[in-house]
């Protein structure tokens, strides 16, 4: 290869990532408007190019989808017309006609020399076919039939059990169909009736199978395997069970292989990440380059597990993120040092092994705390009391609500904008782990208290601070010790105790504090010390609450309705 050769294919990878990068409209005028359009459209990637005109829009898009290359148009169909193992007919009719529309010639071309399987069972699918005898008058024929030779006739029926006759959908998919066959018919005569013919004795099941197994090899060849592989990736792997692997990965330096690397998979990658901060250790700009063509297929394989097509850049930009999160664990796991992660040893095991396996090393870790929540669950005394997730508080409950979801998921509570959001470190990780543990504990706690819940089935929600603390201000108040609402009064009074007369703003005591965790041990029959080591710091949160929401207002001075907190008496009892 030449140096001027070196030099225009670089300026049009530059070209390429220049456009990607531009809003929607400006990157189509600057496609369109450039020395070699066609060049710069055939130099995209399929999965970029089809990203690019979903970002312009279907409609906007037409002239460019005229210059795609045939294997462009290949993908875009593969992507947009299965669903799973079946072909979505209305995908098929809508994607045809946008196609047919913008150059009837080279579709027609294209589907009857490489896709005439996929062609014969589209027509199954939407025609008749009536071949009329010798002496069978034409009158005799059903109406809307058309023909080219007064011997084969074409009937394109209503889609069955659909209410569709007559509207805009149902008249695109007839035209299509009769425009489709129209210039089949005067392209290539004979080759119309054989398809026609062939039509009338295809299996569609066996046809179909065969159709979505030559989609499920050229898709692989991208990354994106059938779903029943693609979901191995989040079998999730232990550090021991990474170790004993053998490495996976064998650099053929001199050989970048030949598929190129998806701009803008290469675009989203979060530099900051351990991830790429790994990849910057790599002196060797062949095996940077591989492993970019890995961490490309690794998100497309994402991307089909998921179940949820890309049709967006953000939605890809979401899953570049889930991966470089995973993998970005996965490294800071396996490759953690005294203090911090030692991102040498990082480079060698993204050099060494697949990233796949770190993914699911990372992976490993959020799944782990998933089993545990599942397990806890389970057999909680919350859940043999028939509470809900609820109970927990608004915190708690969404910590473990994302690890309760198919793929664990942390909770960020709107910290970087979102409420969830994939973990990415194992500060996440250990932050996580010390909720799900104070939950277990505190559930543990309640269910050595003897305590009876059917009253709060008269009177609502309350949490678990505010069940213990309802408990606890009842013992305080020599009131029974079965869990009956407090009214406005005993809160007032409880507050007294609380505050110890002191002024504003109030306090609560250690002598308070010590009181609390002796009731607590002498109802629930644990140790001080072991009640304070596993739920020390819950209940400082809660105190810190308490003093949070109240320190500024007198007790005499409480009304019912702004306490929050505790087991209260309806208003309309007072």
């Amino acid at each position: 290869m030449t140096d001027i050769v070196k030099q225009q294919i670089r300026a049009l990878h530059e070209k390429k990532r220049e456009i990607l990068n531009l809003p929607p409209k400006e990157a189509l005028d600057a496609i369109l408007s450039a020395r070699h359009p066609v060049a710069i459209v055939h130099a995209f990637t399929e999965q970029d190019f089809h990203l690019l005109i979903h970002d312009i829009g279907i409609d906007d898009s037409r002239p460019l989808l005229a210059l795609a290359t045939d294997r462009q148009v290949e993908y875009i169909v593969d992507t947009e017309i299965w669903n799973r193992d079946r072909i979505n007919y209305a995908a098929v009719v809508r994607w045809l006609d946008t196609l047919y529309r913008t150059d009837p010639d080279r579709i027609t071309r294209w589907l009857i020399t490489d896709k005439l399987e996929f062609l014969e069972i589209f027509l199954f699918k939407n025609i008749q076919v009536i071949i009329r005898e010798h002496d069978q008058e034409s009158d005799t024929l059903p109406d809307a039939c058309f023909t080219h030779d007064d011997t084969l006739y074409i009937h394109i029926p209503d889609y069955p059990g659909r209410q569709e006759s007559g509207t805009d959908n149902e008249r695109l998919r007839k035209q299509l169909v009769q425009d489709l066959l129209n210039r089949i018919a005067m392209t290539d005569y004979p080759l119309y009736r054989n398809i026609v013919l062939e039509t009338m004795r295809i299996i569609p099941a066996e046809a179909t199978e065969e159709e979505y197994r030559l989609r499920n090899v050229r898709m692989a060849e991208k990354g994106f395997l059938p779903y029943e592989e693609a979901v191995g990736i989040y079998q999730p792997l232990t550090a021991k069970q990474f170790f004993n692997r053998a490495p996976g990965l064998s650099f053929k330096i001199g050989n970048p292989g030949r598929l190129p690397v998806p701009v803008l998979s290469a675009a989203f990658m979060d530099t900051g990440c351990i991830f790429s901060r790994a990849l910057k250790t790599i002196a060797n700009p062949e095996i940077t380059a591989q492993l970019q063509v890995e961490f490309a297929t690794l998100c497309n394989q994402v991307i089909v597990a998921d179940k949820k097509p890309i049709r967006e850049k953000w939605e890809l930009e979401s899953k570049v993120k889930k991966a470089c999160g995973y993998i970005s664990l996965g490294l800071e796991h396996l490759a953690a040092g005294k203090s911090r992660i030692d991102m040498a040893k990082a480079g060698a095991l993204i050099s060494k092994y697949r990233l796949t396996e770190i993914f699911r090393t990372g992976y490993g870790l959020c799944r782990k705390l998933k089993w545990q929540a599942q397990k806890w669950q389970r057999n909680s005394w919350a859940k043999r009391s028939k509470l809900s997730l609820n109970f927990w508080g608004e915190t708690w409950l969404g910590v473990i609500g994302g690890l309760l979801l198919e793929h664990p998921r942390f909770f960020d509570n709107y910290t970087s904008g979102v409420l969830y959001r994939e973990f990415e470190s194992l500060a996440d990780i250990r932050q996580t782990r010390t909720v799900l543990e104070a939950a277990a504990a505190f559930d543990d706690l309640l269910s050595k208290m003897n305590i009876v819940l059917k009253p709060l089935d008269s009177y609502g929600y309350v949490g678990h601070y505010g069940l213990v603390l309802t408990l606890w201000a009842r013992h305080i108040l020599e009131l029974s010790g079965e869990i009956n609402p407090l009214s406005i009064e005993d809160i007032r009074k409880f507050f007294i105790y609380l505050w110890g007369g002191k002024r504003k703003p109030y306090r609560i005591a250690d002598s308070k504090k010590e009181h609390f965790l002796k009731w607590l041990s002498s109802e629930a029959g644990l140790a001080e010390y072991d009640i304070s080591r596993t739920l020390g710091q819950t209940f400082e949160t809660l105190f810190k609450t308490l003093e949070e929401e109240y320190s500024n207002v007198s007790p005499q001075k409480l009304e019912l309705k702004y306490v929050q907190g505790f087991f209260l008496s309806p208003p309309e009892t007072e």
